[in-house]
Parts: structure tokens; sequence; C-alpha cells
């Protein structure tokens, strides 16, 4: 039997459950974070320029969503990752 590529091997709609279409694999590889990509467009070109400000608030809500959610000690935390 010949080898198939995975897309060929299994029905779409378990491929789009799974995330292993190519526009997830896509995502998957950039560096942008996943909201905004699928926000402004799957490419990554028509992304809007980001402020520090905005990095900031980004990071910020990355950080609550993880350690905030799990009562993290923030100094302890912070000092750990940095």
């Amino acid at each position: 039997l010949p080898d198939l590529p995975l897309e060929d091997a299994l029905d779409p709609d378990v491929l789009e459950k799974s995330y292993q279409l190519p526009k997830d694999q896509a995502i998957a590889r950039s560096q942008l974070p996943e909201r905004w990509l699928q926000a402004y467009g799957g490419d990554g070109q028509n992304l809007p320029r980001k402020s520090d400000e905005e990095y900031q608030n980004e990071a910020r809500w990355m950080y609550n969503q993880v350690f905030k959610a799990r009562s993290y000690d923030r100094p302890t935390t912070e000092s750990a990752i940095i």
C-alpha cells in the first residue's frame, strides 16, 4: 500500500477538529498570537502594528490566565521565569 499524506488518509472533519489542516499548521509555525491571526487574517500580513502598551497588555492577560487562576505567588513566579 502506498503511504498517504495525513490529509488524504483521514476525513476532513476529523482533520479540522484535531487542528491538522494546513491553515492550523501555518498558525502553529508562526510566531504570532493565534487569536491575532484569526482576527486579522491567517497569513499575518494584515496585522495592525502593536504598541509596547498593547504587548504589555497581552503579556499581562496571558500571565493572569496561566498563573492567577492557579494562585501562584507573583514575585516567585516572575523570578523563576526571568
